[in-house]
């Protein structure tokens, strides 16, 4: 699959002997300070599919370590959110011809050996695969997984279809579900409106048990209270808007 190069892109410094099994998708890997965590994620991912690394303005050596590791790195000149990050992602891979992009997290949060059950997923017909972390909740702190209930309950409420666990970044969409997002916010809340925007379009979400890996070396990039705030307002927004006006929001 060769490469978008109108995006700002650099290239990978080390190619695997063996190409993945997978050309047809691509991993996005939304990354900012991550330095300590990004080849392991890179070179996980890799052993399955191509991946594309979107540093999110990183102030450490993200950019270097994933690029060394293997990946085609997207480098954003400033932190403007994960919503952000994942729609530059979704545009490269759209113009590099992909057709399905699975996203996870550069803070190895995430299984890469877990990506196989995605691309099953996909290749049996689905459109949009998310994974669920509500189905083993033994490690998760308290706080964390009352609010994602509650946020569970809410975005499945206005998508008009059960989505388990909106929040979890590890999802796959397709080229067709990917090409009629119409992203408006560019935070945390993205994952929020991409779940409404993806039922409200009509494709059945499927999801799939997951596992969160939880190190003592990872920091939430969450802000609670503001991104709270940013959620409440989608909430609003689209409570009061069964078919958004998106004149002027051009799809990716």
């Amino acid at each position: 699959m060769t490469p978008a190069l109108d995006a700002p892109v650099i290239a990978p410094r080390f190619r695997p002997p063996v190409a993945p099994p997978v050309t047809d998708a691509v991993a996005i890997v939304c990354a900012y300070n991550e330095e300590r965590h990004i080849e392991a994620v890179v070179r996980g991912a890799a052993r399955h599919l191509p991946v594309v690394v979107v540093d999110d303005g990183s102030r450490d050596g993200t950019v270097d370590v994933a690029s060394r590791a293997g990946a085609w790195v997207l480098p954003k000149a400033v932190n403007a959110g994960k919503g952000a990050a994942l729609v530059t992602g979704f545009r490269w891979a759209l113009r590099s011809g992909y057709r399905a992009a699975i996203c996870l997290d550069g803070d190895g949060q995430h299984d890469t050996d877990e990506i196989p059950r995605f691309i099953e997923r996909w290749r049996a017909g689905e459109h949009a695969v998310f994974g669920n972390r509500m189905t083993d909740v033994k490690t998760m702190p308290a706080a964390r997984l009352a609010v994602n209930r509650l946020m569970g309950t809410t975005v499945s409420t206005l998508a008009g279809y059960r989505i388990p666990d909106p929040q979890c970044g590890f999802r796959l969409y397709s080229r067709e579900c990917l090409s009629r997002l119409r992203v408006k916010t560019s935070r945390y809340d993205a994952e929020s409106e991409i779940a409404i925007q993806v039922a409200r379009n009509g494709y059945r979400i499927s999801s799939i048990p997951v596992r969160t890996i939880y190190q003592a070396t990872i920091k939430s990039k969450i802000r609670p209270i503001i991104d709270t705030i940013r959620f409440l307002r989608i909430v609003v927004y689209y409570c009061m808007i069964r078919h958004p006006d998106w004149r002027g929001t051009p799809p990716l």
